[in-house]
């Protein structure tokens, strides 16, 4: 994380440099063709159209700056979501009778594992093509949910609800995989750079005395936009970037699975009976 910001900010100072140098010899060689009129100050009009174009353009950065972090926490709250219903799963498997149960286990640890080896570089990188279709270890879960027969009342209830579970972790999945492709898309990021441009091009038409300070107020307003900029990309995909969602859920869930099934095949904790209808 620290070695991301540190490249983020060397690239916008970087970028401002060149920026704001093709800005200052736009500038010089403006002044030389066209030079002031003493008798002429325009300073006032320009003023009041920078206030203008500055202030429509800052309410559309925030809006979309607002937007994708509410996308970034949607996302968040579909993992948090997929992993406790993927944990309490797990947990009402173990009440199946066998073979049903070692099953469900096997194939739920599956599941969540591809999750984090599989789907999540994918989604990092925007490669979802394969992953919209089936997904062979939660399409089997619910086909052996579907298939099984219950013996008991208990039994049948159980899987009732197994099946409930089930179904959510399947639309919690295909939320985040749309949360994955989702993007603030061309039009918009032409805006944002065209918006970009008319704040900074009419500044050249601003005269001052002072050279020195032209060229330091220019190097904010490049630098600022820059930042702006590069913090709408960073929120542009809430799996990647300085503040991207990140799978410790799912992480958590592999190291509960793993302490159950290595006890139940190690002997030391047996995992939980089938319930019994109470008398």
């Amino acid at each position: 994380m620290t070695a991301e910001i540190i490249r983020t900010v060397l690239v916008v100072i970087l970028l401002t440099a060149i920026l704001t140098g093709a800005i200052t010899v736009t500038l010089a060689v403006f002044r030389r063709r066209f030079p002031a009129d003493p008798r002429i100050n325009d300073n006032d009009s320009i003023g009041i159209y920078l206030v203008i174009v500055s202030a429509t353009y800052g309410v559309f950065l925030a809006f979309v700056t607002y937007a994708l972090w509410g996308q970034r926490n949607q996302a968040q709250q579909f993992i948090e979501t997929e992993a406790a219903e993927l944990n309490f799963l797990f947990h009402v498997s173990r009440g199946f009778p066998e073979p049903t149960r070692s099953q469900l286990l096997q194939l739920i640890r599956t599941y969540n594992n591809n999750i984090i080896s599989l789907e999540w570089p994918a989604m990092v990188h925007s490669e979802l093509k394969f992953l919209y279709g089936r997904n062979p270890a939660i399409d089997t879960i619910i086909d052996i949910l579907t298939r099984f027969i219950p013996s008991t009342d208990t039994e049948r209830t159980l899987r009732e609800q197994a099946l409930e579970v089930a179904e959510k972790v399947y639309i919690a999945r295909r939320m985040r995989l749309l949360s994955a492709r989702s993007s603030i898309g061309l039009y918009v990021w032409l805006v944002i750079i065209i918006g970009a441009i008319v704040n900074v091009v009419p500044t050249l038409f601003l005269r001052v005395r002072h050279f020195t300070y032209q060229f330091v107020a220019k190097f904010c307003l490049v630098a600022l936009l820059l930042l702006v900029i590069l913090t709408i990309r960073d929120l542009d995909n809430p799996f990647r970037g300085s503040w991207r969602v990140q799978p410790e859920a799912y992480i958590l869930n592999n190291q509960r699975m793993d302490a159950v099934l290595s006890e139940s095949q190690e002997g030391s904790t047996p995992l939980i009976p089938p319930l019994t209808s109470p008398k």
